[in-house]
Formats: structure tokens, sequence, C-alpha cells
């Protein structure tokens, strides 16, 4: 039973394919992104008061999740197990999460109408880049510390 309650906790994260396309952090405050974002003054000042509202309520709901999910482990440890009050409790938490999914989904809704489209798409596009450059640099520093010089050959 402890194993179907793991699996069905990894299962219901839902995925948020938006947010992982974009920085995390105040990614405005770098000059060069916010440079080729073309962010004014004073959207930087709407991002900055999104960003610490933003903060305070993931805070208090990924303490609410971790909350829910310490309990859902305390019922889990019991013997005998009561089925009805796990399943209960998976709910609670799982409930927890999906504010937190939330919470996340408004703040990226917001960053978008602050920005608008065309540059919400530039934010996307250049944090892809980004990611890619460092993968790379990533993939080519270890090949270094093997002391291999390029791609591997098979032998």
């Amino acid at each position: 039973m402890k194993k179907l309650i793991c699996i069905m906790i990894l299962l219901s994260f839902p995925a948020l394919a938006l947010g992982k396309d974009l920085p995390r952090g105040k990614w405005w405050q770098d000059p060069k992104l916010s440079s080729i974002i073309k962010v004014s003054k004073e959207e930087k000042q709407k991002l900055d008061e999104l960003y610490i509202e933003s903060r305070r309520n993931f805070i208090k709901l990924k303490s609410a999740v971790e909350t829910e999910r310490f309990e859902l482990e305390v019922l889990m440890d019991k013997d005998p197990l009561d089925e009805a009050k796990v399943l209960e409790q998976y709910r609670k938490m799982d409930n927890a999460r999906d504010s937190l999914g939330t919470e996340r989904f408004r703040y990226l809704l917001e960053v978008r109408k602050i920005l608008g489209a065309e540059r919400f798409q530039t934010l996307k596009s250049e944090f892809q880049k980004q990611r890619r450059g460092k993968k790379g640099r990533h993939k080519a520093g270890r090949s270094k510390e093997r002391g291999e010089s390029g791609p591997r050959q098979m032998d």
C-alpha cells in the first residue's frame, strides 16, 4: 500500500510545461536579458511587486503541501493502516499541491500580462538559448575533466 501511495504522489505532480521554459527568480534584473526583452523601469517595479507577493504565497503554499505530506506519512506508518484516512489525507495533500500549481500559473499569467505576447515569447526563446548554452558548456567541461578532447570514439 505504501508503494501505491508513493506512486500516486509521483504521478499526480502537474507538469508545468510553460514554467520550465522561463527563468526563475528576478530575471528582469539581469541587464543583458532585460535589455533584450526591453523591460521598462515601470515594468521592473511591477515585476518586483508581483515577485514579492507571489514568493510570500509560494512559501505559505509549499508549507501547506509539506504539512499535508507529513501527515500522510504519519498515517502510512500506523499499524493497522486506515485506508480511508490515508486516502482522505492524500486528497488534502493533492489539494494543497493544486493550490501551489495554481499560484505558479497565476504568477506566469501576470508576467505574460505585463510583458505582452511578443516579449513573453522573446523571454522564453532567450531562456531556452541560455539553457542550451549552459548544457553545452557543462558537457564540454566534463569532457575536459576526463581528458577527452572531442567526441568519444568506440573501440
